[in-house]
């Protein structure tokens, strides 16, 4: 029996030749619908040159072909873009940086993380981007370093290099150095210059997803480009979700990867909280034509840390909640395929399971409960202290919003930003309503925190 949700698996491109034999058996017993090629680390290990860019092509359309010609769908899966971390980074790090460096608020230079205003930058990953188009691969899913924030201790927020001072100063008319513009847009309450370096920060992944956009379309205008994305994404990027997705997405169906993977898991009471903040997502994001899949990751791909029946019970709630797909991380990066069964094995065995619980609860039911009001880009309205290092700790880490996890423990049913129905509303994010929309919520009922109130 064919499934009627879409599973996508990463394999590493870079795997020796006698796995992929074992990836196509899984992949067709499990019913993949596609094998997502893991792109090498670029440019943490090595830079492409223009000969080095021809080859990697050649490999990756090599093995789009092998699962493609025994029915498998492939696409390239670029798991580094501006970076994720420095310590992620360490390997790739030469004696001077390869291109300008992301600057954290108070001057930590985060190594191996490049800014996306640096033209140097922009050329290089029009170079790998073209190079990936030039296999004849029809979809790229760009991994969620494609961000801002979100960098360790050291760039929880970012970036503060000089070309990112040059251009806020250019845009406003000021001349701050990166000392006054922290404390400007980090302490105290919300205020315009705020909203000014959040939209710069927005703008500067907008711009770098053009980029992208236009060298893989200046070959085939065809291939369709997705982001995996990140908490910050949604809360403190200052990007409206859909015109970052269009801008990488040009005149193709735009698709995401919403988060909340069962790694995240090993807290007893933190299975709720990561469903039902993927249910946020989606509500968010599932009105406009978009292709969806959310993020069924059991990194470090052991079980002795995420288990097989933690990604069963997370599998079997996506597909009650009417997920159209998952990005399945059930084969391990690095060793051989049969390294670790379990995932596989009860991906196979549940398939009917499955299959039950998506007619039960069809992909277009209708969420009924209590109406939980939570917007995107709330951090601009946030209000911390006025000394940098204690603001910082003020600042949220990962952007999930607190009321998530309290309210997701309580085994209510609950729905988001519906506009009828009992209705919760919590912290800075209902400063941003208007007072006609909250007029709307207490018609219906509402409950307010002591803090908001």
């Amino acid at each position: 029996m064919k499934h009627t949700w879409k599973w996508i698996v990463p394999v590493m491109l870079n795997q020796k030749e006698e796995c992929f034999k074992g990836y196509l058996d899984i992949f067709r017993n499990m019913q993949v619908d596609m094998a997502l090629l893991v792109a090498d680390s670029f440019p943490e290990g090595k830079v492409l040159t223009a000969g080095s860019s021809r080859e990697y092509a050649e490999k990756l359309r090599e093995k789009r072909e092998y699962f493609e010609s025994n029915g498998i769908r492939a696409g390239c899966y670029m798991g580094r873009t501006i970076g994720h971390s420095a310590a992620m980074s360490s390997t790739g790090r030469t004696e001077t940086p390869l291109f300008r460096e992301i600057v954290g608020p108070e001057g930590d230079v985060i190594t191996g993380c490049y800014c996306p205003l640096d033209k140097n930058f922009q050329k290089y990953m029009a170079m790998v981007f073209k190079a990936i188009a030039l296999s004849d691969i029809t979809f790229i899913l760009i991994d969620d370093d494609f961000r801002m924030h979100q960098r360790d201790a050291e760039e929880k927020l970012g970036c503060f290099c000089p070309l990112h001072i040059k251009e806020f100063n250019k845009r406003t008319g000021l001349q701050l150095s990166r000392a006054q513009l922290v404390k400007t847009v980090i302490c105290g309450k919300p205020n315009t210059l705020r909203d000014k370096w959040l939209t710069l920060t927005g703008d500067s992944l907008i711009g770098m997803a053009k980029v992208i956009e236009r060298a893989v379309h200046s070959v085939n205008t065809h291939i369709r480009i997705g982001l995996a994305v990140s908490h910050s994404h949604w809360f403190a990027e200052g990007i409206e979700m859909m015109g970052l997705l269009k801008a990488l997405s040009g005149g193709t169906k735009p698709f995401i990867r919403i988060l909340g993977a069962p790694y995240g898991t090993q807290a007893p009471d933190a299975i709720s909280h990561i469903l039902e903040y993927t249910r946020l997502q989606y509500g968010w994001i599932k009105k406009y034509d978009v292709e969806v899949v959310t993020e069924g990751d059991t990194f470090p791909h052991t079980r002795f840390y995420c288990s097989a029946t933690m990604l069963h019970s997370y599998t079997q709630f996506m597909l009650a909640s009417g997920m159209p797909g998952i990005l399945y991380m059930v084969v391990a990066y690095s060793p051989k395929p049969d390294h670790e069964t379990g995932y596989i094995k009860n991906s196979i065995k549940y398939i009917t399971h499955y299959e039950a619980i998506r007619k039960f609860f069809p992909q277009n039911y209708e969420d009924l409960g209590l109406n939980v009001v939570l917007t995107q880009n709330s951090c601009k309205n946030l209000t911390a202290s006025g000394s940098v290092t204690q603001a910082m700790n003020e600042w949220p880490g990962e952007f999930i919003p607190p009321v998530l996890g309290a309210i997701s423990r309580l085994s209510l049913p609950l729905k988001y930003n519906d506009t009828h129905g009992p209705t919760l509303l919590s912290g800075h994010n209902v400063s941003v309503l208007k007072e006609k929309e909250l007029d709307g919520f207490f018609d219906t009922v509402a409950t307010l925190p002591a803090s908001s109130a």
